[in-house]
């Protein structure tokens, strides 16, 4: 009657006779007095409360004395032996049992009265070995089993979905903020759990794996339709949009026809289904809240660059020996500038600069020949020809002005960088762009130093 979730504690010694110690009597004693102080027990039982019986009834002593003799204890292990006695400690008195009732249920109220008895049971003198069993222990340490491994397998998820996503975009900027909507997505549906109050089991483990595999799919496929639309408008916000546009459909048609498919459980009549088709239904709708307003607003302002890309582009060979600006990066940070960057083909006899105009913009010949040259017709002064790694507009760039015109003379692939370009690049990977404007003021320093050279032998 004192509660119906048992407790044991098994206790075991390091030879025989061990608790026909007075002293270690007195030990279990005071852990059972302790125990039946606890709010969460409601009737404790063990040898020492058989042993104080045997001596009131037997040695006419006070009530809850315990003999101060090992032989009188023995005697009395004696003369009270039965199934009782059996039940609390063996034959050769070398390991016994503390028979626990507990009041409550819940494993949270559990599991904190197990850790302060734990404390108590360290205090116990040395060589006792003691043991929880018993099925609220068992079912205690499942939930937390349960909670922990949840929670490990869900950050474990998280951190190798960032890592995998960093991989494919080159960025851990990048990889961190792809990973977000599936982080955010993962915290509603637990907070979800817990406002709605439903217990962590199989059943609601599964919703868990549903929310993250279909959060990081919607993640990819927006983020593969971003990335392509930026390559084609130049604008990231124009790019959002175009993005958005493109996957809101299958998107809602997806999650409505899985969210009315799991609604079906709902008509069984096994709880644990019912429960499984109301939460992912609402997972499902809340993914779909995350991915259309969400997702685009962490990925809008940055440029993505993936590792597909950059394997794809071709820049010729030999880049970092025939493109002065892309010396001391390596081949894959040369082709993530030039994926930063915007690359441009023009055909032939095709204005690229006028002379005068407002500047804002390096360009860097991939391939063909430009002539740059100052005045028109009858005045024209052809001032360099540019071709394969030469930088074109650098002084505009900085000066704010174009001091030459430049137009094509063959058929060209320009690289176009510009102030906003040059923002995300340092946003998203600062060493390439330390290095790359290192570069830039070098080849400027040279150009400034090469023009006052001729304009002294002038």
């Amino acid at each position: 009657m004192g509660g119906v979730n048992p407790v044991d504690i098994s206790i075991e010694g390091s030879s025989a006779d061990v608790f026909t110690s007075p002293d270690i009597l007195l030990k279990l004693n005071n852990l059972q007095q302790w125990l039946l102080a606890q709010p969460e027990v409601g009737a404790v039982s063990g040898l020492a409360d058989h042993i104080k019986m045997l001596n009131r009834y037997l040695a006419d002593a006070p009530e809850g004395e315990i003999p101060e003799s090992r032989d009188a204890i023995r005697q009395m292990l004696f003369v009270g032996e039965g199934k009782l006695l059996r039940g609390v400690v063996n034959i050769d008195r070398s390991a016994t049992l503390i028979h626990i009732r507990l009041i409550v249920d819940d494993t949270t109220q559990i599991g904190k009265f197990l850790n302060r008895l734990d404390i108590q049971l360290r205090k116990l003198p040395r060589g006792l070995n003691t043991r929880l069993i018993g099925g609220a222990v068992v079912m205690t340490e499942s939930v937390r089993q349960a909670t922990t491994g949840q929670l490990m397998s869900v950050g474990l998820a998280l951190i190798i979905i960032f890592l995998f996503l960093s991989l494919q975009f080159m960025s851990l900027k990048v990889g961190l903020l792809a990973t977000l909507p599936t982080t955010l997505q993962t915290a509603i549906y637990f907070g979800m759990v817990g406002l709605l109050g439903v217990r962590l089991n199989p059943t609601s483990v599964l919703v868990e794996c549903l929310v993250l595999g279909l959060a990081i799919d919607d993640t990819i496929h927006y983020l593969a339709r971003f990335a392509s639309a930026t390559k084609r408008s130049g604008s990231e916000v124009i790019a959002a949009k175009k993005a958005l546009h493109a996957v809101l459909r299958p998107i809602t048609l997806t999650k409505t026809i899985l969210a009315l498919g799991f609604l079906t459980l709902v008509s069984g009549d096994l709880n644990n289904q019912a429960l499984f088709g109301w939460l992912a239904a609402l997972t499902l709708f809340c993914t779909w809240i995350v991915d259309i307003f969400v997702t685009p607003a962490f990925m809008s302002g940055i440029r993505i660059v993936s590792l597909w890309d950059t394997l794809r582009l071709n820049l010729g060979e030999r880049i970092q020996e025939t493109i002065p600006l892309f010396k001391g990066l390596s081949q894959s940070q040369s082709r993530i500038f030039a994926l930063m960057s915007n690359l441009h083909t023009l055909p032939a006899n095709t204005r690229l600069i006028t002379e005068g105009d407002g500047a804002g913009s390096v360009y860097v010949v991939i391939d063909g020949e430009l002539s740059v040259y100052i005045g028109n017709d009858d005045d024209k002064i052809e001032l360099t020809r540019m071709k394969r790694g030469n930088v074109v507009g650098e002084v505009g760039y900085f000066g704010q002005r174009r001091s030459a015109n430049v137009d094509t003379l063959t058929a060209c692939r320009l690289l176009r960088f510009d102030s906003e370009d040059q923002e995300r690049l340092c946003v998203s990977y600062p060493a390439i762009a330390s290095r790359v404007f290192l570069s830039l003021n070098q080849l400027q320093a040279k150009r400034i130093a090469e023009s006052r050279s001729k304009d002294k032998k002038s």
